[in-house]
């Protein structure tokens, strides 16, 4: 199965599916560099042993600008409208009815998107590659290295105009992952840039396709583990004051 098929093969439902295929269309052609390396292997071994300082600085330096950036696009009107958005109008009115406030609107349908998501996971993921929740911090940096394949390898042959769509695809693709706001997609084509420039610089300084997406990969994992575990923070910040707010409140 190519990276392709899994970009879109972790989707839900036929519409998302759809728009993905629209967006991977933006990216250039894979090059024969690329081609050559389609099956490199990264996991949590390899990542340790390449982990270095700098893939830190490049990794928080990504994470600050996606963050605050994304804080400030979704205030623009139009810009914070995500998928989930469209079909959770119900549930927002049911937690309404039941909560009595506003304000409490978007914490409670925190814990249904988190379900929303579990169940897709192991509808897609899980029954295409055996790759639930459970395991899905096994195979974090597989899932950095497919994206870096697809949409860095082989970026030393492309032209500038070629990077900026590939860099634009890898982050409209975000949007079609339910819960991410379009503004915060296109913030995420910046992230594709950082990790483009990662890629680039090591090829740069190697003349290695392989050891380039081993630097991109090492720098999209932490990234990943980073935003990841703020966002479980968050999400477990959430679910406790939605508790609080029905059974002690």
């Amino acid at each position: 199965m190519s990276a392709e098929d899994w970009e879109v093969g972790v989707l839900v439902g036929r519409g998302q599916n759809w728009l993905a295929t629209q967006f991977l269309s933006i990216k250039p052609a894979k090059t024969e560099s690329a081609k050559k390396v389609s099956g490199v292997q990264y996991n949590w071994n390899l990542f340790w042993k390449s982990l270095r300082l700098h893939h830190w600085f490049y990794a928080l330096f990504a994470l600050t600008c996606a963050v605050s950036l994304s804080i400030v696009v979704i205030k623009i009107p139009g810009f914070n409208y995500s998928i989930v958005r469209i079909v959770d109008i119900i549930p927002q009115a049911i937690f309404k009815y039941i909560l009595h406030d506003n304000k409490t609107v978007t914490l409670s349908t925190t814990t249904i998107v988190m379900f929303v998501l579990l169940i897709s996971w192991r509808k897609n993921v899980g029954s295409i590659y055996g790759i639930g929740p459970a395991n899905l911090a096994n195979n974090l940096p597989w899932f950095a290295m497919r994206e870096e394949l697809d949409f860095r390898a082989g970026s030393e042959q492309w032209n500038t105009k070629e990077r900026l769509r590939a860099c634009l695809s890898f982050g409209l693709m975000h949007f079609t992952m339910i819960i991410v706001p379009i503004g915060v997609a296109l913030i995420l084509s910046l992230t594709g840039f950082i990790l483009m420039f990662v890629y680039l610089r090591s090829y740069s300084q190697n003349h290695s396709v392989k050891k380039a997406l081993k630097d991109s990969a090492t720098v999209h994992t932490l990234y990943n583990l980073l935003a990841i575990t703020g966002f479980l923070v968050f999400v477990l910040y959430e679910l406790i004051s939605l508790i609080w707010l029905i059974f002690v409140h």
